[in-house]
Protein backbone atom coordinates (compact mmCIF):
# COMPACT_ATOMS: atom_id res chain seq x y z
CA UNK A 1 0.00 0.00 0.00
CA UNK A 2 3.15 2.09 0.77
CA UNK A 3 4.51 1.47 -2.72
CA UNK A 4 0.91 1.77 -4.35
CA UNK A 5 0.77 5.57 -2.63
CA UNK A 6 4.49 6.72 -3.07
CA UNK A 7 5.35 5.70 -6.62
CA UNK A 8 2.90 8.01 -8.32
CA UNK A 9 4.36 10.97 -6.18
CA UNK A 10 7.52 10.15 -7.31
CA UNK A 11 6.56 9.83 -10.87
CA UNK A 12 4.72 13.38 -10.56
CA UNK A 13 7.62 15.13 -9.18
CA UNK A 14 10.12 13.24 -11.49
CA UNK A 15 8.76 13.36 -14.79
CA UNK A 16 4.88 15.37 -14.67
CA UNK A 17 4.33 18.50 -13.18
CA UNK A 18 1.73 18.97 -16.02
CA UNK A 19 2.52 22.59 -17.85
CA UNK A 20 5.34 23.23 -15.98
CA UNK A 21 8.90 22.87 -17.47
CA UNK A 22 12.54 22.94 -16.64
CA UNK A 23 13.37 26.25 -16.11
CA UNK A 24 16.85 26.35 -17.56
CA UNK A 25 15.71 24.22 -20.41
CA UNK A 26 13.02 26.72 -21.15
CA UNK A 27 15.14 29.78 -21.14
CA UNK A 28 17.77 27.98 -22.83
CA UNK A 29 15.32 27.37 -25.98
CA UNK A 30 14.15 31.09 -25.39
CA UNK A 31 17.65 32.26 -26.19
CA UNK A 32 18.31 30.19 -29.20
CA UNK A 33 14.83 30.85 -30.90
CA UNK A 34 15.33 34.40 -30.06
CA UNK A 35 11.76 34.38 -27.62
CA UNK A 36 13.19 36.23 -24.28
CA UNK A 37 11.63 34.69 -20.78
CA UNK A 38 8.91 37.15 -20.41
CA UNK A 39 7.84 38.36 -17.04
CA UNK A 40 4.42 37.42 -15.39
CA UNK A 41 3.02 41.24 -16.31
CA UNK A 42 4.07 40.39 -19.95
CA UNK A 43 2.33 36.58 -19.14
CA UNK A 44 -0.84 38.49 -18.42
CA UNK A 45 -0.47 41.23 -20.87
CA UNK A 46 0.87 40.34 -24.06
CA UNK A 47 -2.62 38.79 -25.76
CA UNK A 48 -3.37 42.95 -25.83
CA UNK A 49 0.23 43.91 -28.11
CA UNK A 50 -1.09 44.28 -31.41
CA UNK A 51 1.40 41.29 -32.79
CA UNK A 52 -0.44 38.99 -31.15
CA UNK A 53 -3.47 39.73 -32.70
CA UNK A 54 -2.23 37.26 -35.38
CA UNK A 55 -1.99 33.60 -35.12
CA UNK A 56 0.72 32.54 -33.00
CA UNK A 57 2.14 29.63 -35.37
CA UNK A 58 1.28 28.39 -38.71
CA UNK A 59 -0.24 25.44 -37.84
CA UNK A 60 -3.96 23.53 -38.94
CA UNK A 61 -6.34 23.86 -36.77
CA UNK A 62 -6.89 20.21 -35.88
CA UNK A 63 -3.23 20.16 -35.17
CA UNK A 64 -3.70 22.54 -33.04
CA UNK A 65 -6.44 21.29 -31.33
CA UNK A 66 -5.15 18.01 -30.82
CA UNK A 67 -1.91 19.49 -29.03
CA UNK A 68 -3.93 22.19 -26.78
CA UNK A 69 -7.15 19.93 -26.52
CA UNK A 70 -6.11 16.42 -27.55
CA UNK A 71 -4.78 13.24 -25.70
CA UNK A 72 -1.18 12.75 -27.05
CA UNK A 73 -1.85 14.24 -30.77
CA UNK A 74 -5.08 13.20 -31.16
CA UNK A 75 -7.95 15.77 -32.09
CA UNK A 76 -11.20 16.10 -30.02
CA UNK A 77 -14.29 16.17 -32.55
CA UNK A 78 -13.28 20.08 -32.15
CA UNK A 79 -10.17 19.49 -34.22
CA UNK A 80 -12.71 17.73 -37.08
CA UNK A 81 -15.37 20.86 -37.05
CA UNK A 82 -12.62 23.60 -37.35
CA UNK A 83 -11.02 21.58 -40.12
CA UNK A 84 -14.19 21.86 -41.86
CA UNK A 85 -14.74 25.94 -40.78
CA UNK A 86 -11.21 26.43 -41.83
CA UNK A 87 -11.75 24.76 -45.72
CA UNK A 88 -14.48 27.26 -46.07
CA UNK A 89 -12.42 29.70 -44.97
CA UNK A 90 -10.22 28.88 -47.25
CA UNK A 91 -12.30 28.49 -50.37
CA UNK A 92 -12.73 24.84 -50.72
CA UNK A 93 -16.10 25.26 -49.39
CA UNK A 94 -19.07 27.67 -48.74
CA UNK A 95 -21.80 28.15 -46.36
CA UNK A 96 -25.07 30.07 -47.32
CA UNK A 97 -28.50 30.10 -45.91
CA UNK A 98 -30.70 27.97 -46.90
CA UNK A 99 -32.96 28.88 -50.13
CA UNK A 100 -36.80 29.56 -48.97
CA UNK A 101 -37.63 26.18 -51.48
CA UNK A 102 -35.06 24.45 -49.78
CA UNK A 103 -36.42 25.28 -45.92
CA UNK A 104 -39.07 22.46 -44.56
CA UNK A 105 -37.13 19.74 -47.41
CA UNK A 106 -35.74 17.75 -44.73
CA UNK A 107 -37.49 15.17 -41.89
CA UNK A 108 -35.80 16.47 -38.79
CA UNK A 109 -37.91 18.26 -36.33
CA UNK A 110 -38.11 21.78 -36.35
CA UNK A 111 -36.09 21.59 -32.86
CA UNK A 112 -33.16 21.09 -34.20
CA UNK A 113 -30.62 23.35 -34.83
CA UNK A 114 -31.11 26.46 -37.72
CA UNK A 115 -29.86 24.77 -40.93
CA UNK A 116 -27.34 25.90 -44.01
CA UNK A 117 -26.49 24.65 -47.32
CA UNK A 118 -22.52 23.64 -47.78
CA UNK A 119 -21.61 23.74 -51.33
CA UNK A 120 -18.22 22.22 -52.72
CA UNK A 121 -16.34 24.52 -54.98
CA UNK A 122 -16.98 23.35 -58.37
CA UNK A 123 -13.22 23.17 -59.48
CA UNK A 124 -12.80 21.40 -56.57
CA UNK A 125 -16.13 19.05 -56.91
CA UNK A 126 -15.01 17.78 -60.59
CA UNK A 127 -11.14 18.18 -60.24
CA UNK A 128 -10.04 16.81 -57.45
CA UNK A 129 -6.06 16.24 -57.69
CA UNK A 130 -5.41 19.82 -59.52
CA UNK A 131 -7.05 21.79 -57.16
CA UNK A 132 -5.84 20.09 -53.78
CA UNK A 133 -2.51 20.59 -53.60
CA UNK A 134 -1.45 22.76 -50.58
CA UNK A 135 -3.96 20.50 -48.45
CA UNK A 136 -2.72 17.83 -46.13
CA UNK A 137 -3.70 14.53 -46.36
CA UNK A 138 -6.87 14.46 -43.60
CA UNK A 139 -8.06 17.86 -44.94
CA UNK A 140 -8.70 16.13 -47.91
CA UNK A 141 -10.37 13.27 -46.69
CA UNK A 142 -13.07 15.79 -44.95
CA UNK A 143 -13.57 17.11 -48.71
CA UNK A 144 -13.86 13.96 -49.69
CA UNK A 145 -16.11 13.05 -46.91
CA UNK A 146 -18.32 16.04 -48.44
CA UNK A 147 -18.52 15.07 -51.84
CA UNK A 148 -19.44 11.51 -51.17
CA UNK A 149 -22.17 13.35 -49.02
CA UNK A 150 -23.33 16.08 -51.65
CA UNK A 151 -25.65 16.01 -54.55
CA UNK A 152 -24.93 18.35 -57.05
CA UNK A 153 -22.05 19.66 -55.00
CA UNK A 154 -24.59 20.61 -52.06
CA UNK A 155 -25.71 19.04 -48.81
CA UNK A 156 -27.35 20.52 -45.92
CA UNK A 157 -25.75 20.41 -42.45
CA UNK A 158 -29.10 18.71 -41.54
CA UNK A 159 -29.21 15.86 -43.79
CA UNK A 160 -24.79 15.46 -43.52
CA UNK A 161 -25.40 15.03 -39.96
CA UNK A 162 -28.29 12.65 -40.50
CA UNK A 163 -26.05 10.54 -42.81
CA UNK A 164 -23.33 10.49 -40.41
CA UNK A 165 -24.70 9.85 -37.39
CA UNK A 166 -26.78 7.07 -38.76
CA UNK A 167 -23.91 5.13 -40.19
CA UNK A 168 -21.02 3.25 -38.48
CA UNK A 169 -18.60 3.68 -40.84
CA UNK A 170 -18.16 7.59 -39.56
CA UNK A 171 -16.72 6.00 -36.38
CA UNK A 172 -13.60 4.36 -38.78
CA UNK A 173 -13.38 7.31 -40.68
CA UNK A 174 -12.88 9.16 -37.28
CA UNK A 175 -10.92 6.66 -36.19
CA UNK A 176 -8.25 6.75 -39.38
CA UNK A 177 -8.65 10.38 -39.67
CA UNK A 178 -6.99 11.21 -35.69
CA UNK A 179 -4.25 9.06 -36.74
CA UNK A 180 -3.64 11.54 -39.60
CA UNK A 181 -3.73 14.13 -37.71
CA UNK A 182 -1.68 12.49 -35.51
CA UNK A 183 1.02 11.71 -37.61
CA UNK A 184 1.09 15.81 -38.30
CA UNK A 185 1.11 16.89 -35.03
CA UNK A 186 4.68 15.34 -34.28
CA UNK A 187 4.18 15.35 -30.34
CA UNK A 188 7.15 14.31 -29.53
CA UNK A 189 8.32 17.79 -30.25
CA UNK A 190 6.29 19.19 -27.40
CA UNK A 191 5.25 17.04 -25.09
CA UNK A 192 7.04 14.20 -23.37
CA UNK A 193 4.83 11.49 -21.96
CA UNK A 194 7.85 9.26 -20.56
CA UNK A 195 5.38 9.83 -16.95
CA UNK A 196 2.65 8.45 -17.72
CA UNK A 197 4.30 5.75 -19.72
CA UNK A 198 5.93 4.49 -16.66
CA UNK A 199 2.91 5.15 -14.75
CA UNK A 200 0.53 2.70 -16.91
CA UNK A 201 2.97 0.06 -16.63
CA UNK A 202 3.10 0.25 -12.77
CA UNK A 203 -1.04 0.50 -12.48
CA UNK A 204 -0.82 -2.55 -15.14
CA UNK A 205 1.80 -4.47 -12.77
CA UNK A 206 -0.24 -3.40 -9.50
CA UNK A 207 -3.03 -4.80 -10.90
CA UNK A 208 -1.61 -8.20 -11.71
CA UNK A 209 0.15 -8.53 -8.97
CA UNK A 210 -2.89 -7.83 -6.62
CA UNK A 211 -4.84 -10.70 -8.46
CA UNK A 212 -2.09 -12.86 -7.71
CA UNK A 213 -1.57 -12.02 -4.23
CA UNK A 214 -5.03 -12.33 -3.63
CA UNK A 215 -5.58 -15.85 -5.04
CA UNK A 216 -2.52 -17.10 -3.50
CA UNK A 217 -3.29 -15.85 0.05
CA UNK A 218 -6.55 -17.07 -0.38
CA UNK A 219 -5.71 -20.72 -1.37
CA UNK A 220 -2.27 -21.22 1.07
CA UNK A 221 -4.03 -19.08 3.86
CA UNK A 222 -7.83 -20.27 4.34
CA UNK A 223 -9.69 -17.54 6.50
CA UNK A 224 -11.30 -19.89 9.26
CA UNK A 225 -7.93 -20.60 10.15
CA UNK A 226 -6.20 -17.27 9.80
CA UNK A 227 -9.16 -14.67 10.56
CA UNK A 228 -6.41 -11.44 9.51
CA UNK A 229 -6.85 -12.59 5.87
CA UNK A 230 -9.93 -11.68 5.14
CA UNK A 231 -8.27 -7.74 6.13
CA UNK A 232 -5.53 -8.75 4.09
CA UNK A 233 -7.75 -9.91 1.53
CA UNK A 234 -9.97 -6.53 1.44
CA UNK A 235 -6.57 -4.30 1.34
CA UNK A 236 -5.48 -6.77 -1.70
CA UNK A 237 -9.07 -6.17 -3.04
CA UNK A 238 -8.56 -1.72 -2.97
CA UNK A 239 -5.39 -1.96 -4.61
CA UNK A 240 -6.37 -4.06 -7.26
CA UNK A 241 -9.20 -1.63 -7.87
CA UNK A 242 -6.98 1.10 -7.89
CA UNK A 243 -4.79 -0.45 -10.72
CA UNK A 244 -8.01 -1.24 -12.56
CA UNK A 245 -8.85 1.94 -12.55
CA UNK A 246 -5.62 3.64 -13.28
CA UNK A 247 -5.07 1.55 -16.20
CA UNK A 248 -8.48 2.00 -18.18
CA UNK A 249 -8.59 5.60 -17.17
CA UNK A 250 -4.63 6.44 -18.03
CA UNK A 251 -5.91 8.43 -20.80
CA UNK A 252 -6.97 11.16 -18.12
CA UNK A 253 -3.43 11.32 -16.37
CA UNK A 254 -1.52 11.88 -19.45
CA UNK A 255 -0.86 15.54 -18.83
CA UNK A 256 -0.43 14.95 -15.23
CA UNK A 257 2.04 12.62 -15.12
CA UNK A 258 3.89 13.90 -18.30
CA UNK A 259 5.36 17.37 -19.04
CA UNK A 260 5.84 20.03 -21.96
CA UNK A 261 9.00 20.35 -23.37
CA UNK A 262 10.67 24.09 -23.52
CA UNK A 263 8.80 23.98 -27.09
CA UNK A 264 5.78 22.73 -26.63
CA UNK A 265 5.62 25.01 -23.69
CA UNK A 266 5.83 27.93 -25.84
CA UNK A 267 3.30 26.94 -28.17
CA UNK A 268 1.13 26.45 -25.75
CA UNK A 269 1.57 29.47 -24.16
CA UNK A 270 1.63 31.37 -27.18
CA UNK A 271 -1.75 30.17 -28.30
CA UNK A 272 -3.14 30.19 -24.76
CA UNK A 273 -2.82 33.99 -25.02
CA UNK A 274 -4.39 34.13 -28.20
CA UNK A 275 -7.25 32.06 -27.11
CA UNK A 276 -7.40 34.70 -23.86
CA UNK A 277 -7.21 38.14 -26.55
CA UNK A 278 -9.74 36.26 -28.68
CA UNK A 279 -12.69 35.22 -25.86
CA UNK A 280 -11.70 38.50 -23.94
CA UNK A 281 -14.72 41.23 -25.07
CA UNK A 282 -13.21 44.22 -23.76
CA UNK A 283 -10.34 43.85 -25.15
CA UNK A 284 -11.25 43.17 -28.55
CA UNK A 285 -13.47 46.23 -28.67
CA UNK A 286 -10.53 48.18 -27.74
CA UNK A 287 -8.19 46.68 -29.88
CA UNK A 288 -11.13 47.14 -32.58
CA UNK A 289 -12.02 50.71 -32.33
Amino acid sequence: MFLVLLFPILIYFGYGRGLKTNNKEKINYEERTGHRKKTDYEKKSNYKEKHDRKLPADSRPAVVNAIMKGRMGIPTMDGFTATFMDLANRGYISLRNLEPEEIGSSDIPESEPEDFMIELNHSIYYKDKENLSELEDFEEDVLHLLKDHASERKVSWRELRMKLDSRMDFYQFITAWSKKVQVHTEIDRFFKSTGNRYMNRFSRGVLISAIVYYIAISGYFPSDEFPQVSRINTMTALIGIWGFVMTKNSGMFVKIFGRWTPEGNLYYERWDNFKEYLTNLSTLKKMSS
